[in-house]
């Protein structure tokens, strides 16, 4: 009988724990979702900015080819 007792005693004590670990592996879950949510965020960013980049280097190629070009030109002259 105490056997019994005792593991009935400890019985809820499990479960609580139980229900204690669940919540945490939500919470973990949840937080690590966010992590790579922000991550996928910073990285579509960072491609959105690599995507402009080139354009802006180009333009700046251009202009720089264009100057080029126009001191080549007053050289000549």
């Amino acid at each position: 009988g105490f056997l019994h007792l005792f593991i009935m005693s400890r019985y809820p004590i499990t479960k609580v724990l139980l229900k204690c670990v669940k919540v945490s592996t939500i919470l973990t879950r949840t937080f690590i979702k966010g992590q790579l949510e922000e991550k996928e965020k910073i990285r579509r960013a960072r491609a959105e900015e690599c995507k402009k980049q080139p354009n802006e280097g180009s333009q700046l190629k251009r202009m720089k080819w264009n100057e080029k070009e126009s001191l080549d030109k007053e050289i000549k002259r």
